[in-house]
């Protein structure tokens, strides 16, 4: 074949061709009053670009046929997903949204310009389909190869990770939870990843072309797209609203993008470690945490007062069906199983980790715990003689200042570590005082028998730790003797 339209024409007929194409999907979606026929435009774009470079470009065959075929086969598999979820479909919710924040005289004008930007973006990602059909050189290069091998293995591992998600998805037992098999435990997104790859790879083989380091900007843009504007951030939300704290237990053990293997070191566990030896720099430290709160912000607000109202209420319903205490073998690995002598370096000698009152004249951390211990039994209003229950004990700080000053009392005292019990009641042994019990059980499985119940109920900074509080206060209402106190320091 003859080609016979220079760079300059090549570019001029690809935005004709798409600009086309957008008016016409434009016009389609005023009839039927869905404009999510954009998607399946945007995607099957590329392959007329690939098909017009392909055959018309001046570069070399192999080359040309090669690249558009990437293009081509990629831009194939997209547009039939997409069309298989728009067709026939009502209109996606994010147009939906764009519908009614644009609701107005101009709402069809703001979505004809809409559908052009889509169109600019089209050419935009195709300037490595353009530069690559443009070379003359007459052997494809070692980059050119690596990059068509890379191209194969990212289209391989977006196929599998699709797949393994409408697995997944097909199985009726795993409809309320959150996919992580597969490819999916390496990465919350393994199909943006790897679709983030292709791009990479179509970046390299322009790179082998006079101007193709231009190309490494739709990598770059790409990037940029999938994590912030159309990939994994509107995903998460969604997947937060539906799945809530599923999703957040998922999250917090698999990487959001960048893959890696479960249960390695590497990532958020490789930073943690850094972190821990004193690598990282507080300011860089800071800067994480700000961007961690700001990131939780965004996720929790709607973009209005009813769906505010709506989010609120789903997730009062989430707390009344969890269970009153979650991720307690984690708290158990992370925080309670540290041993005694790690606490003794870093605290008071009383061993209170929650808090210390440095009230006027209180010197040192020593006297701030015992301030703030007297100040929480006059406020909790014990009782000599009281049977007193301490849920949250900790290394024993108020349960054993209430065991010396209150010696008729009985005090019941739970704890989620067997190194915490073992540890108070060596104290206690230590200093004679036999009025204190030592439960080493979880929330969720604390209960005592209808005889036995309590003068005071106390607990200091573990209540914020519970998920529902509805079944907790309930349970807490039949340990409490008539006319006793719950006192809580949250």
């Amino acid at each position: 074949m003859t080609n016979t339209l220079t760079p300059g024409q090549l570019a001029g007929s690809a935005a004709v061709l798409v600009f086309t194409v957008m008016l016409l999907l434009w016009a389609l979606g005023l009839w039927r009053r869905n404009f999510s026929y954009v998607d399946p435009g945007w995607a099957g774009n590329f392959a007329l670009l690939a098909l017009l470079f392909g055959l018309a470009g001046p570069g070399t065959a192999p080359r040309r046929l090669l690249v558009a075929g990437m293009f081509l086969l990629w831009s194939l598999r997209l547009t039939t997903h997409l069309v298989r979820r728009v067709v026939g479909a009502p209109e996606e919710g994010r147009y939906q949204k764009l519908r009614a924040d644009w609701a107005g005289p101009a709402l069809n004008l703001k979505f004809l310009l809409f559908f052009l930007a889509q169109g600019a973006l089209n050419l935009l990602l195709a300037l490595p389909l353009w530069l690559a059909t443009q070379n003359s050189q007459p052997r494809l290069s070692w980059l050119e190869y690596s990059a068509a091998a890379l191209w194969l293995l990212s289209l391989s591992g977006e196929t599998l990770a699709d797949r393994q998600l409408t697995a997944f998805k097909r199985d009726t037992v795993n409809r309320e939870r959150v996919c992580d098999v597969g490819l999916w435990a390496w990465s919350r997104h393994p199909n943006y990843f790897f679709e983030w790859l292709i791009w990479v790879a179509y970046a390299l083989f322009a790179l082998s072309s006079p101007q193709g380091w231009l190309a490494l900007l739709c990598p770059v843009l790409m990037l940029y797209l999938l994590l912030r504007v159309t990939g994994v951030k509107p995903a998460e939300e969604q997947s937060l609203r539906s799945r809530g704290e599923a999703y957040r237990a998922y999250q917090a053990r698999v990487p959001a993008f960048f893959p890696r293997p479960p249960g390695s070191i590497a990532g958020s566990s490789l930073a943690l470690g850094l972190m821990e030896r004193g690598v990282i720099p507080d300011w860089l430290i800071r800067i994480g945490i700000r961007r961690l709160l700001a990131q939780r912000l965004r996720e929790e607000r709607e973009p209005d007062a009813e769906r505010q109202q709506a989010r609120l209420l789903r997730f009062v319903s989430e707390l009344r069906a969890s269970p009153i205490a979650v991720h307690t073998v984690a708290a158990n690995e992370q925080h309670y199983e540290l041993p005694p002598p790690f606490f003794q370096l870093v605290l008071g000698r009383h061993l209170k980790y929650s808090s210390g009152y440095f009230a006027p004249g209180v010197q040192g951390l020593d006297e701030a715990e015992a301030a703030m211990l007297a100040l929480t039994v006059e406020r909790a209003q014990l009782r000599d003689g009281d049977r007193i229950l301490e849920l949250g004990c900790g290394w024993g700080s108020l349960t054993l200042t209430m065991a010396a000053r209150f010696p008729d009392s009985r005090i019941t005292a739970v704890s989620n570590s067997r190194p915490q019990r073992e540890f108070i009641l060596a104290r206690a042994a230590e200093r004679g005082l036999r009025n204190i019990e030592v439960i080493t059980r979880d929330a969720n499985q604390l209960d005592f028998p209808a005889d036995i119940q309590f003068d005071r109920i106390v607990s200091v900074e573990m209540f914020e730790h519970l998920r529902n509080h509805e079944l907790w206060f309930a349970r807490l209402g039949r340990w409490l003797r008539p006319g006793g106190k719950l006192f809580v320091h949250i």
